[in-house]
């Protein structure tokens, strides 16, 4: 498995085995991150993020267990079950699926680990953070729509079937069907949530609808990929927004030429934040007064770019 080393206080998961490093010789907080991938910056941001609140809350007394699951249901299941075995007070997870881990999560409960669900919903989580991704996929259609001038093919380049993905579809749909002279011509191609998968969904959507103007992407790796293929077949005027905000979305709005023409920018560290802040509150004996949070997105276009933070380090 593909690791990296993300700073003190941090586990690294190795095959299925955790080295734990920490200054700490008595941590008053145990915090588990199950993440799906260690290369992706959105999931690195949620580490970041998780770390970053947990050691503010104990002044630094934490120990950290990263473990990435490389989107497998099986291995994450491992993984959160050592987690718990590990005796982690919180576990803030991005779940590989939304059903699956519904049996492990509410052992892992049942043991006293509270599991905060980041990003996407995970069945029996006792709280979910996430973007307003209905709102995201509005936002990126939206601004679309009007680089189209309201009229043109568009299509959508969809990814896995989890909650984030599947609001965000949702949202855009809802911003192409208040513009009557935009037409929806492919809501099914497949690009995975990945950059090859971009570029293969847009070879696909190129060979069938050749007069397509408008792309969403549900990510920005995705909308990357998609740029690269239109480009590519020699594709200059094609408009592709997508969501994420992250670093090479950053920098590819910073092209003039570039096809993509917006994101709508998510937190991920805002996210790993409050998931371990409500973990924190219900280790210590108080209640929710709901189970799911959601983070506003922002747009982020060509124009405003510069003045776009970004994922910081």
């Amino acid at each position: 498995m593909r690791y990296k080393r993300l700073g003190i206080h941090l586990v690294l998961i190795v095959g299925m085995f955790i080295l734990t490093f920490s200054q700490k010789a008595q941590a008053e907080l145990t915090v588990g991150v199950a993440i799906n991938d260690l290369n992706n910056p959105f999931f690195l941001q949620i580490v970041k993020g998780a770390k970053r609140k947990a050691d503010q809350l104990t002044n630094g007394k934490v120990d950290i267990m990263v473990v990435s699951s490389d989107y497998s249901v099986n291995r994450q299941s491992k993984q959160l079950n050592q987690l718990v075995e590990r005796k982690a007070d919180i576990v803030v997870i991005t779940a590989a699926e939304q059903q699956a881990l519904a049996k492990d999560i509410r052992k892992a409960i049942v043991k006293g680990t509270q599991v905060i669900a980041v990003d996407v919903s995970a069945e029996g989580a006792v709280a979910t953070v996430a973007t307003d991704n209905v709102k995201a996929g509005f936002l990126a259609c939206e601004y679309l729509v009007k680089q189209l001038s309201g009229n043109g093919q568009v299509a959508i380049i969809n990814g896995p079937n989890v909650s984030a993905v599947v609001d965000r579809v949702t949202g855009c749909q809802q911003a192409l069907a208040a513009a009557p002279g935009i037409q929806l011509a492919e809501i099914e191609a497949q690009g995975q949530g990945s950059q090859v998968g971009g570029e293969q969904a847009m070879k696909s959507i190129l060979s069938r609808y050749p007069q397509i103007s408008g792309v969403f992407a549900i990510n920005d790796p995705s909308a990357i990929g998609a740029e690269l293929e239109a480009q590519n077949q020699g594709k200059r005027n094609i408009v592709i927004t997508s969501v994420d905000g992250a670093p090479i979305m950053q920098e590819a709005l910073k092209n003039y030429n570039a096809l993509v023409s917006a994101t709508a920018a998510q937190y991920p560290d805002l996210m790993a934040e409050k998931a371990v802040e409500l973990g924190y509150q219900l280790k210590n004996g108080k209640k929710l007064s709901q189970k799911v949070f959601l983070i506003d997105p922002s747009l982020v276009n060509k124009t405003n770019v510069k003045q776009y933070k970004g994922w910081t380090e």
